[in-house]
């Protein structure tokens, strides 16, 4: 079921900028996991969101929110660095990753060791992964892809039909309207991108529903190391159409993506991954089976308790169809949703989930390694509050027997 949000009052620390690994991050503490495997240089594109749990007004303040693109070079003597994409260091430590691909990163600060925990693809060959910032006063979801060195990825070779999904906060002037719409939106479609770097497709967004998408050509672009740009036009029926412009890293299969808040832009920052649509003649239903080790970004709507979660957690998906997610928030409350999904050849998600009206999209990779979740729904609750979730998904090793 949905949870209810509680919002009291807690003293905060300034964001920094970045705010990623940083003494303003309090509380928290947790266990110190075991490093079980090494990775000998491992070095991966990582875009995150991290805000405050609680937004300090309405409009959202764009001091409440940031985003980060950085890279994280992962040794074989279990030590991290994180550093921004122009290569100003960011964060020195250990890290942990444990032979089911449970992954952590240890934050020293002044009196403790922080723990950012997430998973790392071991299980497959996509090396996708995830962190959550739970501890702080800022809190948020990395997404992380393999970095490759060496030339940039082939557009042509890129071009086919594609999944998007993105959800953004939004930091409007004081003149916007007091709606939900105007603290953040979330867009699930599909996207078929061409040689030239266009794009055309479709999809549904949390204000307008239905819109349309495209892309002139050579809006989609690459670079060295797997790195890419991208700009999106969404068109709604209801209102003016809107630009999102996003760097990103990945592969000809997947990419995982950041809008970035910048003065320039439109007022908004997010996070975006377009995962390629599966071949629909190699589709086993068995193959979705399984319980992956979930992230979770969520922004709370409501304009006069407006906020960010970050949850980590596990997704169940049964043989039989049911859906089951469980984890905790930042402030280590236990949660829970359960229903039903139903999974097309191409690698479609449609969620529904029990006790409400609530429809969920989502997609799987070809190897069933990596899962999306997106909530563009906005729920009417008796308190007036709602939320729109983005979850990412990665398939642990399994035990062995």
């Amino acid at each position: 079921m949905s949870r209810l949000r509680q919002f009291p009052i807690l003293a905060r620390c300034a964001l920094c900028a970045p705010i990623l690994l940083t003494a303003c991050a309090q509380g928290g503490e947790e266990d110190r996991p075991s490093c079980e495997v090494k990775l000998n240089g491992t070095s991966l594109h990582l875009f995150a969101m991290v805000a405050r749990p609680d937004f300090s007004a309405f409009p959202t303040p764009t001091g409440d929110a940031g985003s980060i693109d950085g890279r994280i070079l992962l040794t074989d003597d279990c030590t991290y660095e994180l550093d921004s994409a122009t290569g100003d260091p960011i964060g020195r430590g250990d890290y942990a990753l444990e032979s089911d691909g449970t992954l952590s990163i240890l934050v020293p600060t002044n009196s403790s060791t922080l723990v950012y925990r997430g998973a790392y693809g071991l299980e497959g060959d996509t090396r996708h992964t995830f962190l959550t910032d739970r501890v702080g006063s800022a809190v948020g979801l990395y997404i992380g892809t393999e970095r490759v060195v060496g030339n940039a990825l082939d557009v042509a070779d890129m071009a086919g039909d594609w999944h998007l999904f993105m959800m953004h906060a939004r930091f409007p002037p004081a003149t916007a309207p007091r709606d939900q719409d105007q603290v953040g939106l979330a867009l699930s479609g599909k996207v078929t991108l061409a040689a030239d770097g266009s794009m055309t497709g479709s999809g549904a967004e949390s204000e307008a529903g239905t819109v349309s998408l495209r892309a002139d050509p050579a809006d989609f672009k690459t670079f060295a190391d797997g790195r890419a740009t991208f700009e999106v036009t969404v068109d709604p029926t209801t209102k003016p159409d809107y630009d999102r412009g996003f760097v990103a890293g990945g592969d000809l299969d997947f990419l995982a993506a950041l809008d970035p808040l910048s003065s320039t832009d439109d007022e908004v920052a997010g996070l975006s991954c377009m995962m390629r649509l599966r071949d629909a003649n190699d589709y086993t239903p068995s193959g979705l089976v399984g319980t992956y080790k979930l992230g979770l970004w969520t922004l709370f709507l409501a304009p006069d308790a407006s906020g960010c979660d970050a949850a980590v957690g596990t997704l169940e998906l049964t043989a039989n169809g049911d859906l089951r997610i469980q984890a905790t928030s930042n402030r280590g409350v236990d949660f829970s949703y359960s229903g039903t999904y139903t999974a097309a050849a191409d690698g479609t998600l449609t969620i529904s989930i029990s006790g409400t009206n609530q429809t969920w999209t989502g997609a799987f990779d070809q190897s069933y390694d990596t899962v999306l979740l997106l909530d563009a729904f906005k729920e009417s609750r008796p308190n007036g509050q709602a939320e729109l979730n983005f979850g990412f998904a990665i398939r642990p090793v399994p035990a062995s027997n």
